[in-house]
């Protein structure tokens, strides 16, 4: 909204139209892991030369046909949590001079753990559908072979504590076999997250967005192409913490500023002050970024009771305005852009219009058109997240981007592990749409 003071504000929901664009790239990163896409839009085993629209759709489907439902996604979330509990409880297996029999309560806990993870295993492995048991076969056979040989290995490691000939260094080679085979079962559950579409809390999450977003003003219609970063810098206790580093390209709205900015002029009076935009230049140069304009100022009174044959003009001018317009983040999260005017030149009726009434109607003008343009940049096309779960920004600059005007937006977003997997999976139907109706 435009207000009193030439700014012009409005709640920034910067986060959540980027990230509605349906021509998305996913990531999810782990150690040790290239960085690859969550979602493959194509048959990734097909070289680009030879796949066809049809080779291209069978393979997106089939990668779909994978991806695991939200109880899924809970109970592998579940496991993974669980794993790590386990490998914890495993590494206080230590026993001490008294005897590795001293430590039987220890291994009675780890037992339970590891007999609770493999029950749970087997319920999360019975839960797949035809598609993904015929799919994800090869990651499901690794699982279930470590988890039998942590069976195994388990049971060994029970009879030397209780072997009252066994030593400090059998319990302790005993309890590192099954540490390792532990990590073998934590790397089939990344594997298997990875080719469902899981989001772990464990894992490096990366989202990169783009969009262009269009909007009118007046009969004009300006494109704005946005990319996103979101990265995920913490999860605790499933709350997610993202940074993010939005950028809008505005060179469509530098290319069309006259006839934007005469949109939002008042039409002419019959009588007061009338003024004409002749010429108008965005400048990409931040951190406030600089408008010069050339205008025509006129003003016309009008007789009590119209004689004198009508409204007649009592003086007229050419004058120029250079503006600073700077964007800023208020204290209660709102974006404000911010106009003032800097130099204003021309005859002296011309010039003290300018630092006047027709001043601040310029002002409005410029205001309310930048306005527009960012609004539609932050309208909230998709809520992703539970309301109240909207991102806090904390930084808004202009900067010059290839050469022309872009608005840098900087903040975080704080999500719950639910609400991460269900803004991923609205990715993934929005994709499947997109992918569908862009094939014959």
């Amino acid at each position: 909204m435009c207000v009193a003071d030439g700014r012009f504000r409005l709640p920034v929901l910067a986060l959540i139209v980027v990230l509605s664009c349906p021509c998305v790239m996913l990531g999810q990163r782990n150690g040790g892991h290239s960085r690859r896409p969550l979602i493959c839009v194509h048959d990734c085993s097909t070289s680009a030369d030879e796949a066809t629209p049809e080779d291209e759709l069978k393979g997106f489907n089939a990668t779909m046909a994978l991806q695991g439902t939200p109880e899924q996604s809970t109970a592998l979330i579940s496991l993974v949590h669980d794993l790590q509990a386990t490998k914890d409880k495993v590494q206080t297996v230590q026993p001490n001079a008294a005897g590795p029999q001293k430590i039987s309560g220890t291994i009675v806990v780890v037992d339970q753990s590891i007999a609770k993870l493999n029950t749970d295993t087997q319920g999360f492995l019975e839960s797949f559908s035809p598609a993904q048991r015929a799919g994800l076969k090869d990651a499901c056979k690794k699982v279930e072979d470590a988890d039998s040989q942590l069976i195994k290995e388990l049971g060994a490691l029970d009879q030397v504590v209780k072997d009252p000939k066994a030593v400090y260094q059998q319990v302790t080679d005993s309890a590192a076999t099954v540490a390792k085979t532990l990590g073998t079962v934590e790397e089939g559950q990344l594997a298997l997250a990875r080719e469902m579409g899981i989001i772990l809390p464990s894992s490096e999450l990366v989202f990169h967005l783009e969009a262009t977003n269009s909007t009118n003003i007046g009969k004009t219609r300006i494109s704005i192409p946005v990319s996103t970063d979101l990265s995920r810098t913490s999860s605790v206790n499933g709350d997610n913490v993202f940074t993010a580093k939005i950028v809008a390209d505005l060179s469509d709205l530098q290319d069309n500023i006259v006839p934007v900015l005469r949109s939002q002029l008042p039409p002419s009076a019959t009588c007061g002050e009338r003024i004409e935009l002749r010429e108008a230049m965005f400048v990409a140069e931040p951190p406030p970024s600089r408008l010069f304009t050339r205008v025509h100022v006129e003003r016309w009174i009008c007789s009590p009771g119209g004689r004198w044959g009508g409204p007649t003009e009592i003086a007229s001018g050419d004058g120029s305005v250079e503006l600073w317009i700077t964007p800023g983040i208020e204290k209660d999260g709102k974006l404000d852009i911010d106009c003032q005017i800097s130099r204003a030149d021309g005859n002296d009726f011309a010039r003290d219009s300018l630092l006047g009434d027709v001043g601040k109607v310029l002002k409005d003008a410029i205001t309310t058109s930048v306005g527009l343009v960012i609004q539609n940049i932050t309208a909230p096309h998709l809520q992703p997240t539970s309301p109240g779960s909207s991102p806090a920004m904390d930084k808004a600059q202009f900067q010059q981007n290839a050469g022309h005007l872009a608005l840098l937006l900087n903040g975080r977003l704080e999500l719950s592990d639910q609400q991460t997997q269900e803004f991923a999976n609205q990715v993934k139907q929005q994709q499947l749409s997109a992918q569908q109706g862009s094939s014959p």
